[in-house]
């Protein structure tokens, strides 16, 4: 089924079967922002690793939070019926979430969300993945070296789309150079390059340098096959460089609590993940509402013309 959604940037339609997105861009300023393309679930924030850049502060200890099995299916459902494209869940780990990977069938078989989750990769098994190959549109892994690349050669292969994220934090270009290059030995052709943010367990003096950020086209020019991106900060800043390739995205603004929002592991609604203001949930069928709330924040932040 394909689905279109209306933007300030045009008229936007998806396929999830396919992937395939086409803006019809002859309709930009149109309409503003109705409701979110896609919607960041962070349905824990358990989390079976305790890294110390982790932004959510996630870990062993780390509280249950409000969602459930049942509560989480009415959430996604509701976020369809209000026409939102797609889920991507996360943590913490999702798939520490009692029936993580029954919900993601249930999801995908009772709506018409498009479905994606990121994890660290260690929990999952392959009887997971046989299921998943199914209902997920794409499998985000997080990889922190080399080493810890080697958990990609029982994940890729299997049917699923498993695609890579990588953190630059200071100093580490290099890291992120030599981690890339072993992932894509093992056949991962999908990246995502992150930069350090201060939030949760991170610090300021852990955020990559401007100098370390500018270096990032030249180290994925080295690579001619790769799908390759970055968070939409770090793409902004290049493109108001004058940096243009194909990961660019046609929007001009971040899209924190407009194009994308956050829905957390304790019921709260947020612009991003990072972002410390949020809307608490009153029930599943509630984001409508706390959604149209946001937008009106977002715009009193906005500069007067």
């Amino acid at each position: 089924m394909i689905r279109s959604v209306k933007t300030p940037y045009g008229l936007l339609f998806f396929d999830r079967q396919s992937g395939i997105h086409i803006l019809l861009d002859e309709y930009a300023g149109r309409w503003g922002w109705e409701k979110p393309l896609f919607v960041q679930f962070q349905i824990t924030n358990r989390c079976n690793m305790h890294c110390a850049f982790c932004y959510a502060s996630s870990g062993s200890d780390s509280g249950d939070g409000v969602w459930n099995y049942d509560s989480a299916l009415a959430l996604c459902r509701s976020l369809d019926s209000f026409g939102v494209l797609g889920v991507a869940f996360g943590g913490g780990e999702p798939f520490l979430f009692p029936r993580f990977v029954e919900l993601c069938k249930e999801v995908w078989k009772t709506t018409n969300l498009d479905l994606g989750a990121t994890s660290n990769g260690v929990l999952i098994r392959d009887s997971d993945l046989a299921i998943l190959k199914d209902c997920l549109s794409q499998l985000r892994v997080s990889v922190w070296n080399p080493v810890d690349a080697n958990k990609l050669k029982k994940l890729i292969g299997n049917g699923v789309n498993v695609a890579v994220n990588l953190l630059l934090q200071r100093g580490g270009l290099k890291l992120v150079e030599t981690t890339l290059r072993r992932c894509y030995s093992l056949g991962a052709r999908d990246f995502l390059i992150l930069r350090c943010q201060a939030a949760g367990r991170s610090t300021r003096n852990m955020a990559p340098t401007l100098d370390e950020l500018r270096e990032l086209p030249r180290l994925l020019s080295t690579f001619k096959d790769i799908m390759a991106g970055f968070d939409v900060g770090t793409g902004l800043l290049l493109k108001s460089e004058g940096v243009e390739r194909d990961f660019m995205q046609p929007w001009n603004e971040d899209g924190a609590g407009t194009r994308v929002v956050a829905v957390t592991y304790d019921g709260l609604v947020k612009p991003t993940s990072f972002c410390s203001f949020g809307i608490p949930l009153r029930n599943t069928d509630d984001f409508a509402n706390v959604y149209n709330q946001l937008l009106t924040a977002h715009a009193k932040s906005l500069p007067a013309p």
